[in-house]
């Protein structure tokens, strides 16, 4: 069967699953790989964010200018910067590699978390020509979304067994149940602002409660075209 590379990201809360699924597709065939995100403390990507901060420094300005809440944090101006400039990458990685390129924190993770748990200057109106602009451009660049769910009680458990930090870990059942109905709610908002545009992702959804990571490892790798088990 031919298949056409394309940029897929798997979506979900904290502790779904998202990490090892996509180490598993990875490892199912050769034409998939796994999409870094750019890093601002890697020498390597040092010139993507100088140029690509030049680029929003006016839209930083604008929304420093609208004075809509306290200033924005670097970490936001940081994720800002990232979703301004990585379509370029990404669709430089296909064309070149000529591979899937999967992302288990990808364009719609960061737009969720800015509008989640964002400044009210991130989220206000002086940025929302910035919303706009994003929404528009990883619409197009996006070809497949993979979402995942699990009940809250299961995703708390998951990430309280991990050893590494999540923010949720600190919160507790309570406040962990409203974080990820907050993160629900904002990825289901950026996921209808992707498909309100004429060129948008077709988006999968699974319910991993109710199927072996195995059996949709095998049904993703048919949508994707691949046959079951990989190459």
């Amino acid at each position: 069967m031919d298949r056409s590379p394309q940029i897929v990201e798997i979506v979900g809360p904290p502790g779904v699953g998202k990490t090892t699924f996509t180490e598993n597709l990875y490892k199912r065939s050769k034409n998939i790989q796994i999409g870094v995100t750019p890093y601002f403390r890697r020498i390597r990507y040092i010139p993507f964010f100088a140029w690509h901060t030049i680029r929003l420094l006016p839209t930083l300005l604008h929304i420093r200018a609208g004075r809509d809440g306290r200033w924005l944090t670097r970490r936001e101006i940081a994720l800002m910067i990232i979703l301004t400039g990585w379509q370029q990458e990404l669709e430089r990685k296909v064309f070149d590699e000529r591979r899937f390129v999967v992302l288990d924190e990808g364009p719609i993770c960061y737009l969720t978390r800015l509008l989640a748990f964002g400044s009210e200057s991130i989220k206000g109106q002086s940025a929302q020509s910035w919303w706009n602009k994003m929404f528009h451009l990883w619409a197009e660049t996006l070809d497949i979304v993979i979402q995942f769910d699990l009940p809250d009680a299961m995703l708390v458990e998951r990430i309280r067994a991990r050893e590494m930090w999540q923010e949720v870990k600190a919160l507790s059942d309570q406040e962990a149940i409203n974080y990820l109905g907050c993160f629900r709610a904002a990825q289901e908002h950026v996921l209808a602002a992707l498909g309100a545009n004429e060129r948008r992702p077709v988006v999968f959804n699974f319910d991993m409660a109710q199927k072996s990571p195995d059996g949709i490892c095998d049904e993703v790798m048919s949508r994707l075209g691949f046959a079951p088990g990989g190459d």
